[in-house]
């Protein structure tokens, strides 16, 4: 399955009661992509009866095209919830750090949520240690909280989801 370089989902299409939950995924690759999917389908199902879920899931590569930036900021700056899926044991690209870091300035008040998907069951460690690595600092940096793949189920929950909001 191939994924383009921008989607943007909402289940409401904007026409809800309900409080507006917005999730940016960034990823590398079709496997990270998967990854990214099947965790917003748990958001879904998780946070569906009492947020709006919307979703902006945006390519690592597109991140640096000047028609995809200012977009791609917007709906960062404007995130609850930013999800960076890696697929390899790399670095984050550049261009990746700085949009991680130009949201995460814009956004006032209560920063989103930074949550690193890595590979299930990456090669001798690298892959957590890379993504990890980068991220927890980054959000130990804006005061915002950091979860990894593994910690996901038992750390974020619909009620974590609604007081984020409420201190927003």
């Amino acid at each position: 399955m191939k994924f383009p370089a921008h989607s943007s989902i909402s289940k409401s299409g904007g026409h809800s009661d309900l409080p507006s939950f917005q999730v940016v995924v960034l990823y590398e690759g079709d496997e990270a992509a998967m990854r990214a999917w099947k965790v917003l389908v748990w958001l879904e199902r998780l946070l569906g009866g009492s947020l709006d879920l919307g979703s902006n899931i945006w390519s690592f590569g597109s991140l640096g095209q000047a028609g995809f930036r200012a977009a791609s900021i917007r709906e960062g700056t404007a995130a609850d919830v930013i999800i960076v899926a890696a697929a390899e044991a790399e670095v984050l690209p550049d261009q990746v750090k700085r949009w991680l870091e130009t949201c995460l300035a814009s956004q006032h008040g209560e920063h989103a949520l930074l949550i690193a998907l890595h590979e299930d069951e990456p090669q001798n460690n690298v892959a957590p240690a890379a993504l990890c690595g980068y991220l927890r600092p980054l959000a130990s940096r804006w005061h915002t909280s950091f979860i990894c793949n593994e910690e996901l189920a038992s750390r974020f929950t619909s009620d974590a989801a609604l007081e984020k909001l409420r201190r927003k």
